[in-house]
């Protein structure tokens, strides 16, 4: 399963969870949540 059908599986909401805590945790900016994301879930 690809990134994009996970994500459709998952939900965006999920994603966009995981990967809050993924640059929580780490600090690394490669995990940090793309900003298009961030209103793709904004929006419903």
């Amino acid at each position: 399963m690809g990134p994009l059908a996970l994500s459709d599986f998952n939900g965006v909401n999920v994603v966009c969870v995981v990967a809050r805590a993924m640059y929580e945790e780490t600090g690394d900016s490669r995990f940090a949540t793309p900003t298009l994301l961030k209103r793709v879930v904004a929006a419903g």
